[in-house]
């Protein structure tokens, strides 16, 4: 059961960072800003559950991705409350 739930969690990383990328390719591609602050809040979501998978397979927990995996959560709600007050002003 261990070892499906760690196939699981490496799937669902690799899911969001797909996505970050693919909504970061349209956010080039259009240059729109609602589609800029998406495309940021996205890939810096993505880095969170991907900096867990690393510090889980290196086995040694390091401050330094701790405190990247921190900023990235916080970048990302910052990317979403860019995203939103494109519709809401």
């Amino acid at each position: 059961m261990t070892a499906f739930l760690a196939i699981l969690q490496y799937m669902v990383a690799a899911a969001f960072l797909m996505l970050g990328l693919s909504a970061t390719v349209e956010a080039l591609r259009h240059r729109e800003r609602v589609r800029t602050y998406l495309a940021l809040s996205l890939v810096l979501f993505s880095l969170v559950p991907v900096i867990g998978r690393v510090q889980a397979a290196d086995g040694m927990p390091s401050v330094v991705l701790q405190y990247t995996a921190v900023l990235a959560f916080l970048g990302s709600g910052y990317g979403i409350l860019g995203f939103r007050t494109c519709f809401l002003p």
